[in-house]
């Protein structure tokens, strides 16, 4: 077999094999939902308001979105929607008005940030992860309380920067989970509106034009048409979020240095990643917390130590967000482990 017959055998092999994977693909998975990183300028004018869901949603200039402060804030589980959300007029799960805030405080304030998880979606206020922590630690602490649903890490490093020397905190938290990560890889997000999105320029955090992420109508076709080729998209977009996150924590911990102060950061895993001996889907950025001397906790380590049906008391298994129960292990762990 000469050299020329050779590489249309192997071709032929692997083109076989791949029409075999694909169509396996199709049959056990027949509802698979097709990715498409997402862009600035992908809804925009009248077609934004078809992706956004206006009851809580309160655009910000610098942010993204943030909440609505009213009666009741509409998210996605109808038979909660009487839960009270105490929002602050810059749109915050807190009580405190950061506009008439005294910089001054004989009390010792400790800054949280994250996403929905540590915002205590679906819980009434006095079980929130800030209210517990509040109570625990009594009078002489205040926590103030920045997390917002549905934000990725970049939102949440820029609330900080926007508010840090509003409050001026003694210590600052992050909890975070994964998909804080793989948010990094888009710039609008469905059901919230467009959000700040970023890349790495040399070595320096440049935020994406309007249009990068946009697929061409070849991209598009092969993407949307083979799981082989979206699943791997899907893979390679989220993984870009790996290095921004580790630029954005280790900027984060060198404003915190030039403040005197140390960030510390929390690890909250979803449900599904307390099965098996490592956290599935897991995006490793843990070097970055060595190389900078960050202060890490992973709450996984802990919870894989429970009872299978203690696990599951944790979280709320329709939608993965923490219970009455994980919210108060969290809190209790940020004040046992965490908080100096």
């Amino acid at each position: 077999m000469n050299f020329g017959k050779l590489i249309l055998y192997n071709f032929a092999v692997f083109l076989g094999l791949f029409i075999l994977c694909e169509l396996g693909f199709k049959f056990f998975a027949p509802n698979y939902k097709y990715y498409e990183r997402t862009y600035k300028g992908q809804f925009e004018a009248s077609n934004a308001a078809n992706k956004t869901d206006t009851n809580w949603v309160k655009l910000d200039a610098d942010l993204g979105w943030v909440c609505k402060n009213k009666e009741s804030l509409k998210f996605y589980r109808p038979e909660l929607h009487q839960i009270h959300y105490q929002i602050n007029n810059q749109g915050f799960r807190n009580p405190v008005d950061f506009d008439t805030l005294n910089t001054v405080s004989s009390k010792k304030r400790i800054l949280v940030l994250g996403d929905s998880f540590l915002f205590s979606i679906l819980q009434k206020e006095e079980n929130t992860v800030s209210s517990l922590l509040q109570k625990k630690l009594g009078q002489k602490y205040e926590i103030f309380n920045l997390s917002i649903p549905g934000w990725g890490l970049d939102q949440i490093f820029l609330a900080y920067k926007k508010y840090v020397e509003i409050i001026k905190p003694h210590q600052v938290i992050l909890l975070y989970i994964d998909d804080n990560i793989s948010r990094l890889a888009e710039a609008f997000y469905w059901g919230a509106g467009s959000k700040p999105a970023y890349k790495i320029i040399e070595n320096e955090l440049v935020e994406r034009n309007l249009y990068e992420g946009k697929l061409n109508p070849i991209e598009g076709y092969f993407l949307f048409n083979c799981q082989i080729f979206n699943r791997i998209y899907k893979y390679l977009c989220e993984r870009k979020g790996i290095p921004i996150a580790k630029k954005i924590i280790k900027d984060w911990a060198d404003l915190e240095k030039e403040k005197g102060r140390t960030l510390s950061v929390v690890h909250c895993p979803r449900y599904f990643q307390l099965k098996g001996k490592k956290a599935k889907g897991h995006f490793n950025i843990n070097p970055v917390f060595e190389e900078e001397a960050i202060p890490f906790f992973n709450l996984r380590d802990n919870m894989v130590q429970f009872s299978k049906e203690k696990q599951k008391s944790l979280f709320h298994l329709e939608d993965g967000h923490p219970s009455d129960l994980g919210a108060k292990f969290i809190a209790d762990f940020i004040r046992e482990n965490v908080i100096d």
